[in-house]
């Protein structure tokens, strides 16, 4: 499906993780770019809605159903923590005080279209990493809208898997 100047979604994949999942022709070739895509980016939005909803509907074909075998999509993110800094970014950024607010605005995108397509029944998955594991102070996630949160890895720092989660037990910590 093309979009605009924008290129194709891809077979599903780690959402969006893989450079072959999301490719913007000419614009966006995915982490290869060594960036996030443009999250506030309504092409962006679209295509990855369209992933979204042809993935589902991929695997109602195989005789799945919205809500047993299919519960999620995961449009996580790159393990990369250069985000965006178009305009309307910059204005999420601002708004929220940090980057996962406009991780959580697309993924509220394509899980509103979702819920009423799929009743409900499928949510999106996203992570809260590298860059994102901070959560929005403003923008809330819709229902369908599921967050993984890994404490392991932050945009200026990486936490001593060999502690607690709390890091209470870590402050003489030399790995």
């Amino acid at each position: 499906l093309k979009y605009g100047d924008y290129g194709i979604v891809r077979p599903a994949c780690h959402g969006l993780e893989n450079s072959q999942c999301l490719e913007i022709a000419g614009v966006y070739t995915g982490s290869a770019s060594g960036c996030q895509p443009c999250f506030t980016d309504p092409d962006v939005i679209d295509a990855a809605t369209d992933y979204a909803v042809q993935y589902v509907e991929d695997r109602i074909a195989l005789g799945e159903k919205p809500g047993d075998e299919i519960r999620a999509v995961d449009l996580a993110h790159y393990d990369i923590t250069i985000f965006c800094n178009c305009k309307n970014c910059r204005a999420a950024l601002s708004y929220d005080g940090v980057q996962s607010g406009a991780v959580v605005k697309f993924a509220n995108a394509v899980a509103e279209v979702l819920a009423e397509k799929y009743d409900g029944k499928v949510a999106v998955g996203v992570f809260a990493y590298a860059g994102t594991n901070t959560p929005p102070a403003r923008t809330k996630p819709l229902a369908n809208v599921r967050i993984t949160y890994c404490f392991y890895i932050g945009c200026t720092n990486w936490v001593c898997a060999k502690h607690s989660i709390s890091g209470l037990d870590s402050a003489n910590c030399s790995n």
